[in-house]
């Protein structure tokens, strides 16, 4: 039976994780948390995005009722 071990790919070389030293897999694991972080607000702020869009849309329509002419 095969055993893979799990590796790192940094900077095109290939790491086993199990050689690395403690302090570096806390790097690694700050790395992948920081990713984590990263795709979560890059969400958040699409969402934030996407609702100041909807309110800009609201309030130009509350300025701006159907049927009223604008000089």
């Amino acid at each position: 039976e095969v055993v893979t071990r799990p590796t790192l790919t940094f900077d095109d070389q290939q790491y086993n994780l199990d050689d690395l030293t403690e302090e570096q897999r806390y790097f690694v694991t700050q790395l992948q948390d920081l990713e984590n972080q990263i795709a979560q607000l890059n969400s958040k702020l699409h969402q934030v995005k996407l609702s100041k869009e909807g309110f800009i849309a609201l309030l130009k329509e509350s300025l701006n009722p159907p049927g009223e002419l604008v000089e």
